[in-house]
């Protein structure tokens, strides 16, 4: 009998992506990944999750109510508050903040931030309406004021722009960051310049400050992107001069 030498069947080649070839914090970190995509999660860019309109309507309803009563609480601090700080609850920027604040934290589209910020210093206006008149203070200033026509003009932009603070758009941020330094800015040079000898001027030095600090502190944020900051400090100091000059017209 003859025999018949056969091959040995060749040994399986090991795969490159077998566990011994793979470090053990690799092989974690893949069964993370694995049970993150299984979660319906991305480990990149989580998205979060969308608020029903019940939901976006109450946060407007809690906005809007909190401006009524940021305007009733201005009345009330023009008759209490001491000479010193009696040019907070005589002064724009404040109203113009909280509008900004009060729209950032409602976190909305850009659409709907330009409406909630209008809203809000029209409610505003309105509430110290209503307080003032409450208290014996005769106030001529309804929906066709000059107070609620500026806020027709300047609160969509507010608005916009406290939607474009969280923006990952640097010229966005840039834009957003100038628009809302301006009225500070603008308004503590506006009483630096024209009623400091009637007023506290350190009050208007501190709208100046606080301006200009939100410049600084947004310009960290936008260390990445030079352009970005040289701009909105730039359209900041131009907006500020425009305040300047209109407020003198009125």
């Amino acid at each position: 009998m003859i025999a018949i030498e056969t091959e040995a069947p060749p040994r399986p080649l090991r795969s490159i992506w077998s566990a011994a070839d793979v470090a053990p914090d690799e092989r974690a970190l893949g069964r993370d990944r694995l049970a993150s995509v299984r979660r319906g999660r991305s480990s990149r860019s989580p998205r979060p999750a969308r608020r029903g309109p019940a939901r976006i309507a109450l946060g407007v309803a809690v906005v809007l109510l909190a401006a009524f009563v940021v305007g009733g609480l201005t009345s009330i601090g023009q008759q209490h508050l001491p000479d010193a700080l009696g040019s907070l609850a005589n002064s724009a920027a404040p109203w113009a903040l909280v509008a900004v604040a009060l729209t950032a934290a409602l976190r909305p589209r850009w659409w709907l931030g330009a409406l909630v910020a209008l809203a809000s210093l029209v409610l505003m206006n309105v509430g110290y309406g209503v307080v003032s008149t409450a208290g014996g203070f005769f106030y001529d200033g309804g929906l066709t004021s000059i107070w609620s026509i500026l806020a027709l003009v300047v609160g969509p932009v507010l608005g916009v722009a406290a939607v474009w603070l969280r923006s990952r758009a640097a010229i966005r941020t840039a834009l957003a960051t100038a628009a809302i330094a301006t009225v500070p800015i603008g308004e503590g040079l506006h009483g630096l310049l024209r009623v400091a000898d009637t007023t506290n001027p350190v009050y208007w030095a501190v709208e100046v400050a606080v301006g200009v600090g939100f410049v600084v502190v947004m310009g960290f944020r936008l260390r990445g992107a030079p352009s970005a900051i040289a701009l909105a400090a730039s359209l900041a100091g131009v907006g500020a001069t425009l305040y300047v000059l209109a407020i003198g017209m009125i």
